[in-house]
C-alpha cells in the first residue's frame, strides 16, 4: 500500500545517493569515519537516527500504555 510517487522519488534519489557515496569513499580512501568528522554530516546522521528511532520508541510507549 505504498504511494507510487514516493517510491519513484526514492528509486531516483537512491541511485544518486549511492553514486555520491561511492565517490565520497574514493575521495576518503574508503575511510567511513571521515563522514563523521564534518559537523554538518554528523548533524544529518544524528537527525536520521532520531527520525528512524522515534516511531519505534513511540509505538513501544503506546503499547506500554495500553497494557
Amino acid at each position: 500500500s505504498f504511494s507510487v510517487v514516493p517510491v519513484i522519488i526514492g528509486l531516483i534519489l537512491g541511485e544518486l545517493v549511492e553514486g555520491t557515496l561511492r565517490q565520497s569513499l574514493v575521495i576518503f580512501d574508503g575511510n567511513w569515519l571521515m563522514f563523521f568528522t564534518r559537523p554538518i554530516a554528523l548533524t544529518f546522521f544524528i537527525l536520521s537516527l532520531i527520525a528512524l528511532a522515534f516511531p519505534l520508541i513511540r509505538s513501544r510507549k503506546i503499547k506500554k500504555n495500553n497494557d
